[in-house]
């Protein structure tokens, strides 16, 4: 199936572009104007890293909120060749109430097996006694 043609016109491609613009912006002039002794010691690397700074938060937050949109979260993260994916949350949480059940029914096993080992120990003693 062939992809959809791109459109320009998206509200979605208007807010992308004001995020770079409001980044550039951020550089150019939020950022302090001073040498700094990090970032190489250049200004315009410090004012570069500002900016990008900027731009991945508002991107970061614009990816979240759009994937809420969907009932959506962040499932796979990755750099490069690495990467890891998280479990379907639906089917992890059906997983986790698989294993409090088991469990529940692992410390109903013991309670029983306490009551019994109980049960000895009074007629133990009461052997002992009499």
């Amino acid at each position: 199936m062939p992809s959809p043609p791109q459109d320009w016109s998206q509200p979605l491609v208007w807010l992308v572009a004001g995020i770079f613009v409001a980044g550039t912006v951020v550089a150019l002039f939020v950022a302090g104007a001073r040498s700094p002794a990090y970032a190489l010691g250049s200004e315009l690397v410090y004012r570069l890293e500002i900016g990008a700074v900027v731009v991945g938060t508002l991107l970061f937050g614009l990816t979240t909120l759009r994937l809420a949109s969907y009932g959506r979260t962040f499932t796979a993260f990755g750099a490069g060749p690495l990467q890891a994916e998280a479990d379907d949350p639906a089917s992890a949480m059906d997983a986790a109430v698989i294993d409090v059940e088991r469990l529940g029914e692992q410390m109903r096993a013991v309670g029983i097996e306490l009551e019994a080992l109980t049960d000895r120990l009074a007629s133990l003693e009461d052997r002992l006694a009499g």
